[in-house]
């Protein structure tokens, strides 16, 4: 899997089958997660999900998140899900509501101006388990929310998160002003 674990405690009861006709043996049984650090890419700059805590269960080659708990930088997060040890990921991740600040401190974005505002947000983390993919879609939960000079009544945007490369991509970002008018948008984070 493309990250490691850098501290954090695992008790559980796991029953492991090897066979000479397993590829993959089997993993069957419970694992209790609290306060992992997990890091997915070297640069120091990509956040890692921290104090991952929660119960993880095991069914043959498939192990499935019910309700873990953490924090990629400063968003907070629960997951539920699976990850298919012969495929791959199959997460989404419910953030909670947040000040946009803190995303943007997150991954160290320079704020060319001023930003107010609270969002929540839907991830999902696909693909092969060398090389997720994690996409995602945030919308603002309050009415008042200003970028720059410009009084937003609702605020949306798509992202795109390529973990093995660290590139970070919003394809679609909409605001529709508190004055009326829409702008339109996107970027890219490399």
């Amino acid at each position: 899997l493309p990250f490691r674990a850098t501290e954090g405690v695992c008790n559980g009861n796991l029953n492991v089958t090897f066979g000479r006709d397993l590829i993959i043996p089997k993993v069957d049984g419970d694992l209790f997660l609290e306060s992992i650090n997990l890091v997915f890419h070297p640069d120091p700059k990509t956040p890692s999900l921290s104090d991952f805590s929660g119960r993880l269960r095991f069914d043959t080659h498939e192990v499935f998140f019910e309700s873990p708990t953490a924090v990629c930088g400063t968003i907070p997060m629960v997951f539920d899900g699976s990850i298919d040890f012969q495929g791959d990921y199959k997460l989404s991740s419910q953030v909670r509501p947040m000040d946009v600040n803190a995303l943007l401190d997150t991954f160290q974005m320079e704020k060319f101006f001023p930003v107010e505002g609270m969002f929540e947000g839907l991830l999902q983390m696909k693909g092969p388990l060398e090389a997720p993919i994690i996409t995602g879609q945030a919308h603002s939960t309050v009415e008042d929310n200003i970028v720059d000079k410009m009084d937003v009544k609702n605020a949306t945007a798509e992202m795109y998160w390529d973990v093995s490369s660290g590139r970070l991509q919003f394809p679609n970002i909409k605001l529709d002003l508190l004055a009326g008018g829409t702008v339109t948008g996107n970027g890219t984070l490399s």
